[in-house]
């Protein structure tokens, strides 16, 4: 929009030009500024192309320049690939890939006449600065900021999300979703044979006080493609659960061979759960997280 708007300036300001020379207006300049106006409508020119042509290079450029960061720890690749974000994140520890596959934007926004509902990010932009990788667009009319952040020395990564609602009125939003996904069994159910062991622990709370005598909450892909998850019940003490497909806790510790790999999720105002979701598709199933 912006260079829409200087080029309609710069188009102006020869036209002016043109036709003050074809009125006349230029006889009597002297040699000096006349080659002045010359140079400067030379250069206006040049720069009214180089803006209309890099505008529609960035308009009909193919998504295919990867954003990247790593340590000693873990490296993460973003890129887009058509309408997808996708989002590589591979744990150099462990010598396996926690994500690989599109990134989950998603948002349920309640409208006057119902819902709508937004599976993409759009106007999406993926840069990268020193040991940042930034996504940005829209979700649901909101603006949308994603950062990663790998520090040089530290065995973690950062992810940060940030809305900004700039459309001077209220945006509702009754379902959100932002977060990495891995495919962990085949169309048939089958679990893929790099995770057949893997398994996901609640942190803290291994055993809640409310749970039944015995009960664990350390569940394998299988339990979880295939019993569903527990959501909590608001109201009343001690508090309930209730059968959902989401599985929450604060936070879980993904167990891959020898080692684990924490999920955790962080709110500055409000207390915000780790999800593990399945989903079903038909090439197989995944796991979202958060």
């Amino acid at each position: 929009m912006q260079d829409a708007v200087i080029g309609s300036i710069a188009l102006t300001v020869l036209a002016g030009q043109g036709l003050g020379f074809l009125s006349g207006e230029w006889q009597g300049i002297a040699r000096k500024p006349r080659k002045q106006i010359y140079a400067a409508i030379i250069l206006l020119i040049i720069a009214t192309v180089i803006m209309a042509s890099g505008d529609s290079f960035a308009k009909g450029l193919e998504p295919s320049t990867t954003a990247s960061l790593d340590n000693e720890y873990f490296q993460v690749e973003v890129f887009q690939s058509g309408a997808d974000v996708n989002l590589r994140l591979y744990d150099k520890q462990a010598d396996f890939y926690r994500s690989d596959g599109p990134y989950i934007y998603r948002a349920v926004r309640s409208i006057k006449d119902g819902e709508q509902v937004y599976l993409q990010l759009e106007n999406v932009k993926v840069q990268s600065q020193g040991d940042l990788i930034c996504v940005t667009g829209k979700l649901a009319g909101l603006e949308y900021e994603q950062t990663f952040r790998i520090p040089k020395d530290k065995p973690y990564i950062e992810e940060q999300i940030k809305l900004t609602n700039q459309t001077g009125s209220t945006v509702c939003l009754r379902e959100f979703e932002s977060r990495m996904q891995i495919k962990v069994a085949e169309a048939g159910g089958q679990i893929l044979p790099p995770l057949a062991q893997d398994h996901f622990m609640a942190v803290p709370f291994l055993h809640r006080a409310t749970d039944p005598q015995g009960h664990r909450n350390d569940f394998t892909l299988e339990h979880i493609l295939k019993q569903g998850g527990r959501d909590f019940q608001a109201g009343g003490w001690p508090p309930g659960r209730v059968s959902d497909k989401h599985f929450l806790s604060d936070a879980w510790a993904w167990r891959h061979g020898e080692g684990s790999f924490g999920i955790f999720s962080f709110n500055q105002d409000n207390m915000l759960l780790s999800f593990l979701t399945p989903v079903a598709g038909e090439e197989g199933a995944s796991l979202r997280f958060v």
